[in-house]
C-alpha cells in the first residue's frame, strides 16, 4: 500500500502540478520531502498530501524544516489553515503532527490501494 502512495510516477506527477508545492531535504541525497497544495475538499484551505523523512534522520529537525517551508508556501497563496490524514496506527506520525500544532478533526475508515484503513484527519491554523 505504501509503495503505491509513494510510487515514483505519483511523486513525479505531484512535482508537475502548478498548484502544488513540493519541498526536498537533502544531504548529498534526498533524505525527505513534503508536498501539498490547495484543498478542494476537507476541513481546511490547504492539505499536506505527503511528508516523509528517512527514519535514520528522525529527531534531527528535518521534518520540522520541511513542514515550515510547506506552510510558508501555503501562506503565500493566502491559505489560513491546513489539514492532513495520518494512519491511526502511525504513532510516530501522529505524535509528530500533534507536536506541530495539529489537532484531531475526525476519525474515519477509508480505502487506499484496495485496503480499508483507520486514519485521523488532523487540522491546524497557519
Amino acid at each position: 500500500m505504501l509503495a503505491e502512495w509513494y510510487a515514483l510516477e505519483e511523486l513525479e506527477a505531484s512535482l508537475r502540478r502548478d498548484d502544488a508545492t513540493t519541498v526536498l531535504a537533502s544531504e548529498d541525497e534526498v533524505i525527505g520531502f513534503a508536498g501539498g497544495g490547495p484543498s478542494e475538499e476537507g476541513p481546511a484551505d490547504a492539505v499536506v498530501g505527503r511528508i516523509y523523512v528517512r527514519p535514520e534522520q528522525w529527531g534531527r529537525g528535518t521534518g520540522t524544516r520541511l513542514l515550515n517551508r510547506l506552510f510558508d508556501a501555503f501562506r503565500a497563496r493566502g491559505c489560513g489553515s491546513v489539514w492532513l490524514a495520518v494512519m491511526a496506527e502511525n504513532d510516530v506520525g501522529r505524535s509528530f503532527h500533534e507536536k506541530h500544532g495539529f489537532e484531531t478533526y475526525r476519525e474515519r475508515t477509508v480505502e487506499h490501494a484496495g485496503h480499508e484503513i483507520e486514519d485521523r484527519v488532523l487540522v491546524r491554523e497557519l
